[in-house]
């Protein structure tokens, strides 16, 4: 029992350090912070996910109404606009949150 008292202590202590030193670990800073890397695989992926939801709406509305591959190329094209404006959403979103701080 007595060492359940002296762990419950140390851990206390331990607390208490880690909250008086809370302001010089910038954790919310570390993990909030975002790399280039990490913008262009957000942007490659907008844009790929647009180009093949298309073409997968495409095709599938091609084979259920035989029209050759007329939707196919149609939704491609429409996949990759919206990929676009989903682009422009995010690099908007990121630039004004830039500029916040």
């Amino acid at each position: 029992m007595n060492e359940n008292k002296k762990d419950i202590v140390q851990i206390t202590e331990r607390i208490d350090i880690l909250r008086k030193n809370k302001d010089n670990l910038d954790i919310d800073k570390r993990y909030t912070q975002t790399t280039g890397v990490a913008y262009g695989f957000n942007i490659a992926i907008e844009l790929i996910s647009g180009v093949i939801t298309g073409g997968a709406i495409g095709y599938v509305l091609d084979e259920i109404l035989g029209l050759g591959r007329l939707f196919l190329v149609f939704m491609v094209i429409l996949g990759g606009v919206a990929g676009l404006v989903n682009v422009v959403r995010y690099l908007n979103k990121t630039t004004q949150e830039n500029t916040k701080e």
